[in-house]
């Protein structure tokens, strides 16, 4: 009794040292890849067929999935963003759709000419580098008209919005700050306000 207990310790011993000196895992996944690529060549028409099946189960809830969470889960969080569009233009001579950044003069026809739309905003979005003495750091930045705010239906949460003033040749350029750029860059201090930020120099 006692040789057998010596004996079943050592057998034990043998696969634990085999599990140590491979990954298990990873040898069973390669030798279940292996067995399905030859099953799979066997059958190629058959393969094909549920590859292609797969395909576009998995394409059609990815499609459902997003409608779902766009419209239901996580709408536009904005005031009356289902009124909101963006404007795409077809170019006559080509018959192509532009979509995108408008020429300047394209855009002021939608802002002073349009009786369609209720108000028109322009954005325009350019990579800029933010120095300080802890180092430098690029941040988005979003050129906007200043009617942002009351367009999107929202405020500020501390400081003030832009007004039309701060469209004028004269004026200081002023910057809103988003709420995540907010936290990890400045710490959630509300005492960044009025502060000068240095943008490319």
């Amino acid at each position: 009794r006692h040789a057998l207990l010596k004996l079943g310790g050592l057998e034990r011993t043998k696969e634990d040292y085999r599990d140590r000196r491979g990954l298990p895992i990873v040898d069973a996944l390669a030798q279940d890849i292996r067995q399905a690529l030859r099953v799979a060549r066997g059958h190629a028409g058959f393969t094909a067929v549920a590859m292609l099946t797969l395909a576009l189960g998995i394409g059609a809830v990815a499609i459902i999935y997003s409608v779902v969470r766009q419209v239901l889960l996580d709408p536009f969080p904005y005031a009356h963003s289902d009124r909101m569009v963006d404007v795409m233009i077809r170019d006559t001579a080509s018959g192509r759709l532009l979509r995108g950044a408008l020429p300047v003069p394209e855009f002021l026809d939608f802002q002073e000419q349009s009786v369609l739309f209720e108000d028109v905003l322009g954005t325009e979005v350019e990579s800029m580098h933010y120095v300080t003495d802890a180092g430098a750091d690029r941040l988005d930045v979003a050129w906007v008209t200043p009617n942002m705010f009351s367009f999107l239906g929202v405020r500020p949460l501390y400081g003030r919005a832009f007004s039309a003033e701060d469209t004028l040749p004269s004026a200081t350029p002023v910057a809103v700050l988003n709420h995540r750029t907010w936290r990890r860059r400045f710490g959630a201090d509300t005492g960044v306000i009025g502060r000068t930020l240095i943008l490319n120099d």
